[in-house]
């Protein structure tokens, strides 16, 4: 490059001719200013294609790539926020941007290093000074990779958390519908072979709600819920439809002795006898009847009325517990020989 003023031959990035003392120019060249063997192709100076360049270094600077820590959270969070996550990011990039966009100054950067390297290939200086703005923009485009790299690992994370959430949920959602499947069957098993202790048992382990779910998709089962809510008269009748007969009775016996213990348990001396009625064969239900009927004679018998005692005593199958009792209506009254003292 020569000098304006002198002609002589200058570095492309002198400011100040180091012969004449004149300024150079750092404006884009023309034809009208200087000759033509001075204007390079892309009509720019070395000075004006530097200036340039780091100007938009300086800006791309304060713009600096999404740190790896941010990235990698949004990343992290679009997945289940289907998307959401990274349009807010970028939304708030966008708006607090002042300037030309990163991708832009990166655009531009590249271009005048290019019109640098055409121009003035043979200027070591302009070489040097185009390597270093290189090397700037080569660790920015680390970064900004490095800041990629952050976000799709969160992103992939996040996938892979949603999905091992969906498959959790759904083996959960499985195992449950077997295990519920399993306590159906074997409860409607015991039920049709008359064990209803073992299949209360099952029921009253279950939450609330998956014993109702059980009530009302199998009659059967309905059973073994009725009973434990304390509703014996309807399993009483629910209990008509199991097909066998020994099962069957042998249902009718749990629930009706069920149904005497509760009787008993408030004095409701008339409604155990009725539930002992239900009870099979002859010889159980006349042990059930005597077992009320002993039960409401005691209580007579501690509130000194021994009449009405033995009228209920009269109706007692059993000889032992009508001898029983009777010992019991002597220990209550008081000894003759006592009499005078």
């Amino acid at each position: 490059m020569k000098c304006p003023s002198c002609s002589a031959t200058i570095g492309a990035l002198d400011k100040i001719c180091p012969y004449c003392g004149a300024e150079v120019p750092t404006a884009p060249l023309s034809g009208t200013f200087a000759p033509p063997e001075q204007v390079p192709a892309s009509g720019l100076t070395a000075l004006s294609i530097c200036d340039r360049i780091q100007e938009d270094l300086a800006a791309l600077a304060l713009k600096p790539p999404t740190s790896r820590a941010r990235s990698f959270f949004v990343g992290l969070i679009t997945p289940p926020t289907f998307g959401l996550a990274f349009i807010v990011s970028k939304a708030l990039e966008v708006f607090g941007r002042q300037g030309e966009s990163p991708n832009r100054l990166v655009l531009s950067i590249d271009e005048n290093i290019r019109k640098g390297k055409t121009s003035y290939k043979n200027d070591s200086a302009v070489a040097t000074s185009l390597k270093k703005f290189e090397a700037e923009l080569a660790g920015y485009h680390v970064r900004r990779h490095s800041s990629h790299r952050a976000f799709w690992l969160g992103f992939a994370i996040g996938v892979v958390a949603i999905v091992g959430v969906l498959f959790a949920a759904g083996l959960s959602s499985r195992q449950s519908h077997h295990r519920k499947s399993e306590n159906l069957q074997s409860t409607i098993s015991l039920v049709q072979a008359g064990e209803l202790s073992g299949a209360v048992a099952i029921v009253a382990r279950l939450p609330e709600d998956e014993r109702r779910e059980l009530a009302e998709r199998d009659s059967f089962a309905r059973i073994a819920v009725d009973i434990l809510d304390g509703r014996d008269k309807e399993a009483l009748e629910l209990s008509k439809g199991i097909p066998d007969l020994v099962a069957r009775a042998k249902a009718e016996n749990f629930i009706a002795l069920r149904m005497l213990d509760r009787a008993l348990q408030s004095a409701d001396y008339a409604g155990a006898l009725d539930a002992a009625r239900w009870v099979t064969p002859e010889e159980e239900k006349a042990k059930a009847e005597d077992r009320v009927r002993a039960s409401q004679a005691t209580a007579l018998i501690s509130a000194d009325k021994m009449d009405k005692a033995k009228e209920i005593m009269a109706n007692i199958h059993s000889e032992s517990t009508r001898s029983q009792l009777e010992r019991l209506i002597e220990s209550k009254l008081p000894n003759p020989k006592l009499n005078g003292f």
